[in-house]
């Protein structure tokens, strides 16, 4: 019975397995790989250990972009952090007085692509006033007009 239970959370846990492998450890891998080798036009591919690694941590410019984005970091999740933390009490705290405007604007980031999008398509497959209504109009004339066996007008 345990082992049948095992088998089976091993069971569920494959795709996620498989996907994490094919497309995160896989890539990493094959980078790191080809990191350890330098391509030339004239020399060709050639076996560089961690010569490239040095090259990087020793170069100035690669260094300063380094604590760049490390200093960028430092400021800017915790600022991140206090300010959706500031945000999320507001909201808890005016969800008796404005909850139906709070839930509006949470909402209507998600609401207004998706309707844009069935405006869109509604618009392009209109049979009246849409942009494709000539193509429509064509390929319905053919087909009725070759289904008969009769000669087929190409003529829209």
């Amino acid at each position: 019975m345990l082992a049948r239970r095992g088998r089976t959370g091993w069971v569920f846990i494959a795709p996620f397995v498989v996907v994490f492998v094919v497309f995160l450890v896989a890539p990493l891998a094959y980078a790191f790989y080809l990191s350890l080798y330098t391509k030339g036009l004239a020399t060709g591919t050639t076996f560089a250990g961690i010569d490239n690694y040095v090259k990087a941590f020793t170069d100035p410019s690669f260094l300063k972009g380094v604590w760049f984005v490390v200093r960028f970091s430092l400021v800017l999740i915790p600022l991140q952090m206090l300010v959706s933390l500031i945000a999320a009490l507001l909201l808890d705290a005016l969800t008796t007085r404005l909850a139906r405007f709070s839930r509006l604007m949470i909402f209507l980031p998600y609401a207004i692509p998706a309707v844009i999008g069935a405006l869109m398509w509604g618009f392009l497959y209109s049979p009246t006033f849409g942009p494709l209504q000539q193509l429509f109009r064509c390929s319905t004339h053919k087909r009725r007009s070759c289904s008969a066996r009769t000669t087929c007008s190409t003529d829209c």
